[in-house]
């Protein structure tokens, strides 16, 4: 399980104290879908980037009280598909030679065909980064007394990062469909490479995940839960991008499917 919060300062005399307060109390109603694994990119009144990521809420909140903070996507997890490590958390940046842009992607949800994807993605496209290695002790229990059997060493990554790299190659136009089946709340931020710019963020659900709005004149979030009076329920199987450049949103459909009802054959070049 995992927990989002998006924050967007709309009045430039809230403080970055206020939003930090903001974020954590956005956190402490939604805590329960995650505590082991944090991470957030932000945008400062300077628009300088900042990411990072850890795998605990001391270290995190280290780092945001060093940022004067304007825009901040949070995310904090229970790691299913991997253990709890920097390298494993959200957001994941995607970057690579052949995308006009770098990507931040968070994620809630889980991905039932990861495997066949990233097979696909490994091979001809980008290398997923958060493939991990560990071991774990085999152990059997005769009269009682556990004895030792051997070591099993496996490879596991984040199936989240598998469905990142989709929809940055996706949003590029590399592919023409999403094929990553699951439940799934996604943002996925496009960065320039120059600039460091925010140029898009793009953000939605299918109906095994939630996503809630509250706003006012102050600020503008979107999180997984909320105990906020005045909010609403972020429609699913919309998705809806953001141009920063012309200050103009878009929707179109979801791209991520529940259930993979047909074979869809999408990769350019196959």
């Amino acid at each position: 399980m995992c927990g989002i919060i998006y924050i967007k300062k709309k009045n430039k005399f809230l403080s970055s104290a206020k939003l930090n307060e903001l974020l954590i109390g956005a956190y402490d109603n939604q805590s329960h879908r995650g505590s082991d694994g944090f991470g957030f990119v932000a945008r400062d009144v300077y628009n300088t980037v900042h990411y990072k990521r850890a795998t605990t809420l001391s270290d995190i909140k280290k780092e945001l009280e060093k940022i004067n903070i304007v825009e901040i996507l949070f995310h904090h997890r229970y790691p299913t598909s991997t253990v709890n490590l920097e390298e494993t958390a959200h957001p994941f940046l995607i970057s690579d030679s052949r995308l006009k842009y770098d990507y931040y992607f968070v994620h809630n949800g889980s991905i039932s065909n990861a495997d066949k994807i990233k097979e696909v993605i490994d091979k001809h496209y980008i290398q997923v980064m958060s493939e991990v290695r560990t071991t774990r002790t085999v152990k059997n229990i005769v009269d009682n007394q556990i004895e030792l059997v051997d070591y099993e060493t496996e490879l596991t990554y984040n199936d989240s990062e598998v469905l990142g790299i989709e929809l940055a190659l996706y949003n590029e136009g590399i592919i023409r469909e999403v094929t990553s089946v699951g439940n799934a709340t996604v943002f996925l931020i496009a960065v320039d490479k120059n600039s460091c710019d925010f140029v898009s963020l793009s953000f939605g659900r299918n109906e095994g995940r939630p996503l809630v709005c509250s706003r006012n004149d102050n600020y503008i979030m979107l999180s997984s839960e909320s105990k906020d009076n005045n909010i609403e329920q972020v429609e699913p199987n919309v998705y809806w991008k953001y141009d920063y450049t012309t200050d103009t949103m878009e929707q179109s459909k979801f791209p991520v499917l529940i259930k993979e009802n047909y074979i869809r054959k999408v990769f350019n070049g196959f």
